[in-house]
């Protein structure tokens, strides 16, 4: 990318970048990242039907690094390996109990996939 290219991007895009570069380099092999570790914290719910369409939410982390870095998530699923789309989405810092009920957005301060 030209100066001049880099000059036309809106500003909060030229942020983004800036902090994706620099994911990629503390993150990339001999960087101080490297290797990175995932953490899977909790799958919930613990099962669902064959057919799908199940919602899923895996805690753990840290996703939100891997915005930036791979921003389009996948996860595999089941005996076949079925790998479908995924999204981030904002969680609270642990996976639900049985009793607990899902928080307002103020309380939700991690992100999962």
């Amino acid at each position: 990318m030209t100066d001049e290219e880099f000059v036309k991007i809106p500003l909060e895009d030229k942020d983004e970048m800036r902090r994706r570069a620099a994911l990629l380099e503390y993150y990339k092999p001999g960087g101080q990242g490297y290797p990175l570790t995932i953490t899977i914290d909790a799958i919930q719910p613990n099962g669902g039907p064959v057919s799908g369409t199940t919602r899923v939410t895996v805690y753990g982390g840290p996703f939100k690094d891997m915005m930036l870095i791979h921003p389009k998530p996948k996860c595999k699923f089941g005996k076949n390996s079925m790998i479908v789309a995924a999204t981030y989405t904002s969680c609270q810092p642990k996976p639900l109990g049985v009793s607990d009920v899902e928080s307002n957005k103020a309380l939700r301060t991690e992100m999962c996939i």
